[in-house]
């Protein structure tokens, strides 16, 4: 698939594709580097790793099965950026993010599904460039046009105040707090 160009002058020359299967370890290094600089231990990072990298498989290679759709931010042609963008209920809770087939999650809140962004990620080499906002105005992108949804939703631990300011510069607001220090916060997307 042909990249797309960035949204925003910030970040110039960033361009947008989904992640290929063999960018599996980059991205979970890429995780690994911003939860380390966040002070998780070794012990929690070897938990991320072990869980996150095969779900991260699976939604590369059935996307269609799973309804997740990872979004890619390239600067120079690397990949320094990505989010999973899905469709979850809007209910608040970080429990429904599992590989869940996207049928089943219809069947068991009855419709209703809206866009909603996961894994959250820019690279600690790239932060402050532009880059995350580049990436945060593509998942809107994503979310409206692609996933026809009218609202985004996201969590975020409130503890990281550099990702909780993006998300409120970007007219997310704070719906509810959950337990372990996470917030929970949407955006009405313009149509």
């Amino acid at each position: 698939r042909r990249p797309r160009r960035g949204p925003t002058a910030a970040a110039e020359g960033v361009t947008f594709s989904s992640p290929w299967l063999g960018e599996v370890p980059l991205m979970m290094a890429m995780a690994v580097r911003s939860f380390a600089a966040e002070g998780y231990s070794p012990a929690e990072l070897a938990v991320l790793v072990s869980r996150v990298g095969p779900s991260f498989t699976e939604r590369l290679l059935l996307p269609g099965v799973y309804g997740h759709l990872i979004v890619g931010v390239r600067r120079g042609g690397r990949l320094c950026g990505y989010a999973d963008v899905s469709l979850q209920p809007p209910t608040g809770t970080t429990e429904v993010l599992r590989s869940v087939a996207l049928r089943e999650r219809e069947a068991l809140h009855g419709g209703g599904l809206q866009p909603y962004v996961s894994n959250f990620m820019v690279d600690v080499g790239s932060r402050g460039a532009g880059v995350g906002t580049a990436l945060l105005c593509e998942c809107e992108r994503v979310a409206r046009g692609t996933l026809g949804g009218d609202e985004l939703f996201l969590h975020a631990d409130a503890a990281c105040a550099e990702a909780v300011g993006l998300y409120n510069k970007r007219g997310f607001v704070v719906r509810s707090r959950l337990n372990g220090g996470i917030v929970f916060m949407s955006k009405k997307l313009a149509a």
